[in-house]
């Protein structure tokens, strides 16, 4: 887990699954501990989302968590 991520990004954290989606506003909103929430079939597009992700956090320069849900 101790892999050097290049100074320009930052790690993505992500939850999936059932209980994910069911404690969504939780995550997301209350919490802010998140990035990305997304249901137990949204794993086939987890590289898409991660990008979203990545482009959303740079978007907003002053490094302001970008919480997506699917």
């Amino acid at each position: 887990m101790k892999r050097k991520l290049p100074k320009n990004k930052r790690p993505v954290v992500g939850v999936l699954g059932c209980m994910a989606e069911r404690l969504k506003t939780k995550l997301l909103e209350s919490d802010r501990m998140v990035d990305l929430v997304a249901g137990p079939d949204a794993y086939r597009d987890l590289p898409d989302l991660i990008d979203v992700v990545r482009v959303c956090f740079l978007v907003r320069f002053n490094h302001m968590p970008c919480n997506l849900f699917v």
